[in-house]
């Protein structure tokens, strides 16, 4: 993430690249999603309008609200579940260290090939699921 200060002293946060391993949270960002639908007091930030679109763009991919991608982001913990909030606290589930070794090992492996499908492809595969026209799995290519 690019963060500068504009000509004029306008600051602006560009999030222009996103850890592959917060598009494999899918789950987790979905529970964020459900923990910001709550009753949690709103605040309003204000960022230009490049970057308010490509943060509106980013969450939509990812199917949550822009304050969910952004608590995400920022590795705010106290807007997860309880249960979630546990694990991370013990570095279990999605944070044990298997887990973010299993992480770390696929990033490099599609750093040294490539090969991987779009996310889009990947959305449209899962929400084909439990519907009577699942969809077969994307085939990986070189991205």
């Amino acid at each position: 993430m690019d963060h500068r200060v504009k000509p004029g002293g306008d600051e602006v946060i560009e999030a222009d690249r996103l850890s592959p391993s917060l598009v494999g949270k899918r789950a987790v960002l979905k529970l964020l999603q459900r923990a910001q639908d709550m009753n949690i007091k709103v605040r309003k930030i204000e960022v230009d309008a490049e970057t308010a679109d490509l943060l509106e763009a980013r969450a939509a991919a990812l199917g949550v609200s822009v304050a969910a991608l952004l608590a995400e982001l920022a590795g705010n913990e106290p807007i997860l579940p309880p249960d979630l909030a546990r694990l991370r606290a013990q570095g279990e589930g999605p944070w044990s260290p298997e887990s973010l070794a299993e992480d770390e090992r696929r990033l490099a492996e599609f750093e040294r090939t490539r090969m991987g499908v779009p996310w889009d492809e990947v959305k449209t595969w899962l929400d084909s699921w439990g519907t009577p026209n699942r969809l077969a799995a994307p085939t990986p290519r070189k991205l």
